[in-house]
């Protein structure tokens, strides 16, 4: 049971009121897409993810030009110079 364990379900009235008015505000206030969205937090609630390049690699010959720790130091620092973290 989620409320045992003091965890809140994220579909609940008050969470999806908050979502929409938020939504809201960022695209007419701001004329920015939320950073954070119902699929992003769908996203970031899984317990793992599983990610291949193999298929790429096979069907389109993709040779990646970073690896894998490249590429998330990199784009760590591209949201630190954007400031979006």
């Amino acid at each position: 049971n989620h409320f045992q364990e003091g965890r809140v379900p994220y579909e609940s009235g008050a969470t999806n009121t908050y979502r929409d008015s938020q939504n809201i505000y960022n695209l007419f206030a701001t004329k920015k897409q939320a950073i954070i969205n119902v699929q992003k937090v769908k996203e970031m609630r899984q317990c793992y993810w599983l990610c291949s390049i193999e298929k790429a690699q096979k069907l389109l010959n993709y040779q990646p030009h970073y690896s894998l720790h490249e590429g998330v130091d990199e784009t760590y620092k591209w949201y630190k110079e954007h400031k979006w973290l």
